[in-house]
């Protein structure tokens, strides 16, 4: 599976902000009910998880989960809804 580039943005964005608040992946995961290899999944951007895991994740975090969310600088938005992108 070809990971997509919004996931991969948003799983780094998700690590930056567990790492800043100096969570371990297990703690992050345990506090959210989330599985650690799912959770890893999710970090790597090889995961399409739900918004209610974001909003989990967000909520442990304490964050607004908009911060997650990649903006258009970093992303190639001509391609980014295109056939070239599957799940």
């Amino acid at each position: 599976m070809k990971q997509l580039p919004w996931l991969l943005v948003i799983g780094k964005n998700i690590k930056k902000q567990r790492k800043m608040k100096r969570l371990t992946q297990e703690a992050l995961a345990l506090q959210a009910n989330i599985g650690l290899s799912y959770f890893g999944k999710i970090e790597r951007g090889e995961h399409n998880f739900s918004i209610k895991c974001l909003l989990k994740i967000a909520s442990v975090l304490d964050i607004d989960p908009s911060i997650f969310m990649p903006t258009i600088k970093d992303m190639d938005i001509k391609n980014l809804f295109t056939d070239n992108y599957t799940d």
